[in-house]
């Protein structure tokens, strides 16, 4: 039913006929393109020569949650927190890494976990 509700609206519109919803008729019903899916990175990346690498998973998610709120906080970060790694992630934590004048890695060493507060032991 719903490939023959989409292909009555095209003919209505004279667009191709195909009965799926092509990029031409998104276009018609202006529906905007969703956003991008993230790209989740391995939670072990995140960690590589830091204080947390050796770790077991649940601490390592815990404490990206904790980084996720505190940057979210001090307006570094908008995604969220849900605990995994991702790119929007990684950009803030190397903007905030400039902001406080460590080293660029988006890396969770242990004096970027220091500077957001977060002890390893």
């Amino acid at each position: 039913m719903t490939s023959a509700a989409i292909r009555r609206f095209q003919i209505s519109q004279k667009l191709k006929v195909t009965g799926s919803l092509n990029q031409q008729t998104l276009e018609a019903l202006e529906v905007k393109a969703p956003p991008p899916v993230q790209d989740y990175k391995k939670i072990s990346a995140l960690f590589e020569g830091g204080a947390l690498e050796g770790n077991d998973a649940a601490t390592q998610v815990a404490a990206i949650r904790s980084i996720q709120r505190v940057l979210a906080g001090s307006g570094f970060y908008a995604g969220p927190h849900n605990g995994m790694p991702s790119l929007a992630l990684t950009s803030a934590i190397m903007e905030w890494q400039l902001a406080n004048e460590l080293s660029q890695t988006g890396k969770l060493d242990a004096r970027t976990l220091a500077s957001l507060g977060l002890t390893t032991n």
